[in-house]
């Protein structure tokens, strides 16, 4: 078994050293949207709340990832239904081959 493989990102500024994911151009470019939301929220901010910025920033990509686990169930749902109706049809065909 492989080990995991961690990559030197740098988030907002500060360096961090994080588990790979894919490889280290797609972790970079990961760290480098985590920082675009962090930076938009200070942005939008009266006052500087690191902490408050954080969580935030996890509620928002806890939230797109709930979203996208949503659609993933959805359509995995659609596909065993799509498959559910090929098969009814193959065991039909087979009856009238048989």
């Amino acid at each position: 078994m492989t080990e995991p493989t961690n990559t030197q990102v740098k988030i907002n500024g500060i360096q961090l050293e994080v588990p790979t994911y894919q490889d280290p151009e797609t972790t970079q470019t990961i760290a480098s949207e985590v920082t675009d939301i962090l930076k938009g929220i200070e942005d939008s901010s009266e006052r500087i709340d690191t902490q408050r910025f954080a969580l935030e920033t996890c509620m928002r990509l806890a939230t797109d990832l709930a979203r996208e686990r949503d659609r993933t169930r959805t359509t995995d749902d659609e596909f065993a239904l799509q498959l559910a109706s090929v098969n009814a049809s193959l065991e039909s065909l087979l009856k009238i081959i048989e």
